[in-house]
Order: C-alpha cells, then sequence, then structure tokens
C-alpha cells in the first residue's frame, strides 16, 4: 500500500529535522542521519582487535568487565555503556550493526561527504540534484501507479530531493543567540566576577571554536545540535506512522557529532548524545507497536572519524563509520559485512578506519528486502552506474 496525499503537522523540537515522505505504509523505513561524522569506535568499539587499546589509546573505553565499562556483543564488537536501550533488540534479533561503512567519497569535507552518501553517487565529480531516497519512492510510486505526493514545506534534505516532493518536514533548526542578548546577560554578570569570567571565557571559547573549525563545520551540525531531545520526538514519528496510513518514510537529521575536541568515553558531551540515539531509537521502535514488526530504521552518518585522539581529546574527519539496522523483519543479533582491523597497517590516512561496506551496497539491500525495489530499478535508476555494486547480503 503506497501512502499518499497530505501535509503532516509540523513537529516543534529545536535541533532535529524531520522529514516525512511516501512510500509503502505497510512497510515504513526510517533513515536516521547524524550530520557530523559520528565516532563508530565510540558506539561500536572495535574492543576484541588486538590494537584497540593502544590505537584507541585515552578514548578507549572501559572493558564489558569493568565499571561503566562496554556491552560485548559477539567477541569482538561492543557497544558503548550509554547505549544499553538497544541490547534489547541484539538480543532479540531485531538489531545489526555495520562497523565500518562508508559512501565512496574520500574527501574531508561534510558539504561534499552528505552530498555523495545523500545523493547515492559514486563521487562527488558525479552527484546528481535528486537523492537516492527519493528516486527509490518514485520507483516504487511508478510501480503501483502512484502520483504527485504532496507539496514540500521547507528546506530539504538532499537524500529526499526530485522528481517525488515530501509530504512535510518538521521540526527547526536551532536559533543562534543574538549577540546583543549575550551582552546584555554579560553587563547583568558584572556584578558577580567569577560568573562573569565563566561567561566571557566560555564565549570566547565558542567563538574561536568556530572561527577554527570554518563554515563546513557548522553546516554539518546547523541540523541539530541535540541528540538528547531525540527520545522525545521519536514517539511522535513513530505514532505517526504505525497506523498503516501514514507516511511510509521519515528522515531524521541529528546534527551535532562533529567532536573534534574533549569527546569523552563513557562520560562526557558524546556519551550523551549516544544516549540519547540509544534511547531515541528505542522509543521510536516501541512507539511503532505492531507496525515494528514490518518496520526499518536505518542509523548512519556522512563518514567516521579518525580512530586514534587527537592532540584535543577529540577525533578527527575519517572513513569507515558505524551503521545500525533497526526493525522486526531484519535478521540480526549480528554483525554485517566484513570486519575491519585497527592495526596500524590497515588504517589509512590520519588514522581513519578503512570501509569494509559501501553504503550504496546497504541501501540498495534495504531497498530489495525491504520495498521489493528490482535489481533492475536500483542498478539504472536509484544508484545510476552502480551495477558493481551488489546488496549487501545477511539484512
Amino acid at each position: 500500500m503506497l501512502a499518499l496525499g497530505g501535509a503532516a503537522t509540523v513537529a516543534a523540537f529545536s535541533g532535529i529535522r524531520v522529514t516525512y515522505a511516501a512510500g509503502p505504509s505497510d512497510r515504513p523505513l526510517i533513515l536516521v542521519l547524524l550530520r557530523g561524522g559520528p565516532d563508530g569506535q565510540a558506539l561500536l568499539p572495535l574492543h576484541g582487535d588486538p590494537a584497540y587499546r593502544s590505537v584507541r589509546s585515552s578514548l578507549a573505553l572501559p572493558g564489558p568487565d569493568a565499571p561503566g565499562g562496554l556491552y560485548d556483543l559477539d567477541g569482538v564488537i561492543g557497544l558503548h555503556p550509554n547505549a544499553g536501550a538497544l541490547i534489547p533488540y541484539w538480543e532479540a534479533g531485531q538489531l545489526a550493526v555495520l562497523p565500518s561503512v562508508a559512501s565512496p567519497y574520500r574527501g574531508t569535507s561534510h558539504a561534499e561527504a552528505i552530498s555523495v552518501l545523500d545523493s547515492g553517487s559514486a563521487g562527488i565529480e558525479t552527484v546528481q540534484d535528486s537523492g537516492w531516497l527519493n528516486r527509490a519512492i518514485a520507483a516504487v510510486g511508478a510501480a503501483g501507479g502512484g502520483g504527485s505526493i504532496g507539496h514540500p514545506i521547507g528546506s530539504l534534505p538532499h537524500l529526499l530531493r526530485g522528481e517525488a516532493p515530501p509530504l512535510a518536514i518538521g521540526g527547526t533548526e536551532p536559533p543562534s543567540a543574538d549577540p546583543r542578548f549575550l551582552a546584555k546577560v554579560q553587563a547583568l554578570y558584572t556584578v558577580d566576577a567569577a560568573l562573569g569570567e565563566a561567561l566571557q571565557a566560555g564565549r570566547k571559547a565558542h567563538d574561536t571554536l568556530a572561527g577554527a573549525l570554518g563554515e563546513d563545520h557548522a553546516a554539518a551540525n546547523a541540523a541539530g545540535r541535540h541528540a538528547q531531545t531525540f527520545p522525545l520526538l521519536a514517539r511522535t514519528i513513530g505514532r505517526a506512522m504505525a497506523g498503516g496510513t501514514g507516511p511510509g518514510c521519515a528522515v531524521i537529521e541529528i546534527g551535532g557529532w562533529d567532536t573534534h575536541i574533549q569527546q569523552g568515553t563513557d562520560r562526557g558531551p558524546l556519551s550523551r548524545r549516544i544516549a540519547g540515539l540509544a534511547e531515541g531509537l528505542a522509543q521510536l521502535a516501541d512507539s511503532l507497536g505492531a507496525a515494528f514488526a514490518h518496520s526499518l530504521i536505518v542509523t548512519i552518518g556522512e563518514f567516521g572519524r579518525s580512530v586514534p585522539p587527537n592532540r584535543a581529546g577529540g577525533t578527527e574527519h575519517g572513513l569507515g563509520g558505524a551503521a545500525l539496522v533497526l526493525g522486526g523483519g531484519v535478521s540480526g543479533g549480528k554483525r554485517l559485512g566484513p570486519l575491519p582491523k585497527l592495526d596500524v597497517e590497515a588504517l589509512e590516512r590520519d588514522g581513519a578506519l578503512s570501509p569494509t561496506v559501501d553504503s550504496r551496497a546497504l541501501f540498495k539491500a534495504v531497498l530489495a528486502k525491504h520495498w521489493m525495489v528490482s535489481a533492475s530499478a536500483l542498478n539504472k535508476r536509484v544508484f545510476p552506474d552502480s551495477g558493481t555494486i551488489a546488496p549487501l547480503p545477511g539484512l
């Protein structure tokens, strides 16, 4: 059944952007895009690799037997200690993990990486204006006799640009604080030397970091900064897609994953974002109700990060990153794709993890299994010139 028709209600959760689109409403598909390049070795650490602790150094997580330690999934791959909300799905065989997936892009620009991932192209030189998910929706709609599916509201992620318009866009980008407001707050704090100095130092640190990272990094985080708010919004999204008559597809963009400085391990800012992500995915699965049995939720970033930490206690832009596939129809409780290695010889530029799965192989498997998109449509229409990339087995 193809869900067609009017616009959904705009969600008022600052910091996360949600776009609904048509699709087979009896087989909901939800893409969770972690903008900024999440650290895969924080979310899915290869703790069983002999080189894990030496290469990961100060960012290595406590072992599974230590207080606050990571969860062991299969003896090699672990799960961040703050992502425990996902363990029941792993144990039920409803969660599959990919420790090292990447698009064909090999540069370090967030904007270019997002364009390649979202467009489904073979590289930055062949990026199309439309997105692979939009082309997939159009292919399914053509097969089912569907026509126009509504009118877009606001700006679109590249993933959903194209001939099949979305149903609605929800959420807003968090507003930046007006400098005049901050100046007034600073003036109020002049009567308290400690608070005034702390605010001034914080503003200076923020401005210094923003200037050092540049526009590309700011844009990577623009879709949202607070994964902790995801659980609140997730239930609304799940309920909107649970009835079988609403949108069949949703794209959720969560920013704030560009962790160059002091990201932490089992504690710290990144651990809080991972906790919000895991709880949000669990809330999303739960709120889908009976529809979860025939739903797929895919979580991925535009690239991964370096395995070794940088001098600021963070990580640099990398290649292979973590992806999650959650759903009642997933052949889960296992790793998908070959296992990467962490020894220095196996890492690529600046300590980047070598990808073992092409993102197009993952997306092809999702579309073939979940929406029954034909091999011909996948190779020619959805991912043009990708005939040599086979759908990822085992999903």
